[in-house]
Formats: structure tokens, sequence, C-alpha cells
């Protein structure tokens, strides 16, 4: 009856982890698929920018090239702090500390998205560096994008940020799931209880494929041990 238990178990979790990796692969794929849009969208903001500096402009020619990809409220913000008046119009000069600008993204891989309730992160990680003319220290750099009426639209941006709230959490996150690796143990507790009682919660590391091979070099153990 304990074999047939274990058996029965370990063939189940076999199934789940391939049912939750179909599950993750199409989900996977729709992210991908938001993170391309909201990447691209974040790249035509910081062209958006850079444009302004390209020549001088009316402050409603500016306008009409930022307004799409920023709120109005940055918008404001962003020509009073950065425009600068060349007869009678205005452009924006590029200076090593920029206010209200984009940073200067990879724009792949190593730039990441954050989908939250009500708002987008797109960050990247900026290691220390002490050449040219701006030193700096290990930091993230951060753009919020604020949806309005179905549109993305950048209403913050953060150049400096050691340790954001929401990375430390996704680390301890990822602390927490690596702990809860099933062993052996853990499965032979299950197959003390009857079939009808509350099992130990397992689903937690079916729910993450990062756990794919430890899940059956975990399965192997215990098909050596009751065989």
């Amino acid at each position: 009856m304990r074999r047939k238990i274990i058996n029965t178990l370990i063939v189940g979790m076999i199934l789940s982890l391939f049912l939750s990796n179909s599950v993750v692969a199409t989900n996977n794929e729709e992210n991908k698929q938001v993170r391309d849009k909201i990447i691209e969208r974040t790249l035509n903001a910081f062209n958006a920018q850079v444009a302004l500096s390209e020549m001088p402009r009316t402050k409603e020619e500016m306008k009409k090239i930022i307004y799409p990809y920023f709120t109005d409220e940055f918008v404001e913000r962003y020509l009073q702090e950065n425009t600068h008046e060349v007869n009678g119009k205005y452009i924006v000069y590029g200076t090593d500390s920029p206010t209200d600008t984009i940073p200067f993204f990879s724009f792949n891989e190593a730039t990441k998205v954050k989908v939250e309730e009500s708002s987008i992160i797109v960050y990247e990680f900026f290691p220390s560096s002490n050449d040219g003319p701006v030193s700096y220290s290990d930091h993230y750099e951060l753009v919020y994008l604020q949806n309005l009426e179905g549109e993305w639209k950048v209403n913050e941006i953060n150049p400096f940020a050691e340790n954001p709230k929401f990375i430390e959490e996704e680390k301890n996150n990822s602390k927490e799931m690596y702990e809860t690796v099933p062993t052996i143990d853990t499965v032979e507790k299950a197959s003390s209880y009857s079939m009808d009682s509350e099992l130990p919660k397992l689903e937690y590391f079916l729910q993450s494929e990062m756990y794919f091979l430890s899940f059956f070099t975990k399965v192997k153990e215990m098909i050596n041990k009751f065989n």
C-alpha cells in the first residue's frame, strides 16, 4: 500500500509538472509580447526626447512630439526644467545630469519589465563606473508607465535606485521558493496520510519550471529508494 501511494504521488507530480509547464510556456509567450511592446514604447519615448535636442522648436511643436509617450503633467514638468530659449524658440541641450530623461537603456535582454496592478516599471541595472565625467556606484534606473485610456505613458523616472523594494521582494520570494523544493522525507510523510487526508502542499514547487531538474532528481532518488 505504501509503495502504491508513493507511485501515485510520483505519477501525479509528473503529470502536474507537465501541465504546469504548458501553462507556463503560454504565459511566457504572452509576457514576452507585452515586454516587447513596452520596450518598444519606452524606446520611442527615448527617441522623442532626443528629437527635442535636434533643432529649436516652439513649445507646441515639442509637446506634439513627446505627448504620445508621456503624461500631461510629465510633459509640462519636463519642458519647464529642460528647455532653453533660442531666438524665440526652444531646444533641449544634452547634459551629463539630465532631469526627467529616459535612461540610456540597452533595450535588450538587460532591460527588464515588471507589470504591476496599475503601472509598469521598465528598469535596468548599471554597474559602478569611474570612467568619463560622471562616476557612480552600482544602481538601477527605472521608468514608470501609467495606463491612461488604454495607452501606456511615462509618468515618472528614477535615475538612481540602489535597492528597489520590488527587486528585493523578488529575491526573497525566489529564495523562499528554492527552499520549498520537496525532499524524500516530504513525500514519505505524505504517504503516511490516508488518501482522503490533506497532503503537504507541493503546488508551490510545481508552479515554477526553474526547479525542473531538481524535481526529477528527487523523483529518481525516490524510485531508487523504494525499488
